[in-house]
């Protein structure tokens, strides 16, 4: 059984930072990790409540997860910085500056970096490797 102590961990064994070049034109993102705990904020932060004849549902408003994602991972460039987004016309949207900036592919390959980072592929991988 291991011991207690060995579960404390520090928070710079959460937050971890890494770079990703996601255009030849700009210099590279800076990506944050984030813990369950903050997953579980932009996750409730992207549910919306509907009401049908009397009975409640939940949905994840997917583009909505993105957005915060977006805004809370990427550490620079500061994405709510005035100069940048009065440049991209994006003022008072961050992830829409991030949009702004990269063309669809290089948007993409941001998207996909973010999920890895988190962890949020792991699973596809694993399934992959038993296929195999």
């Amino acid at each position: 059984m291991a011991d207690v102590k060995s579960w404390l961990l520090n928070k710079e064994d959460l937050n971890k930072e890494v770079t990703f070049k996601a255009s030849d034109k700009l210099p590279e993102f800076k990506i944050r990790t984030i813990t369950g705990t903050e997953l579980d904020k932009l996750q409730r932060g992207a549910t919306v409540t509907h009401k049908k004849r009397g009975q409640f549902t939940q949905e994840t408003d997917n583009r909505k997860f993105v957005n915060l994602l977006i805004e809370n991972t990427i550490v620079e460039p500061n994405l709510n910085d005035n100069e940048i987004q009065e440049y991209y016309g994006t003022v008072g949207n961050a992830a829409g500056t991030v949009r702004a900036m990269l063309t669809a592919g290089e948007y993409s390959a941001l998207i996909e970096k973010i999920q890895e980072i988190e962890g949020f592929d792991a699973e596809e991988n694993e399934i992959e490797e038993v296929k195999n």
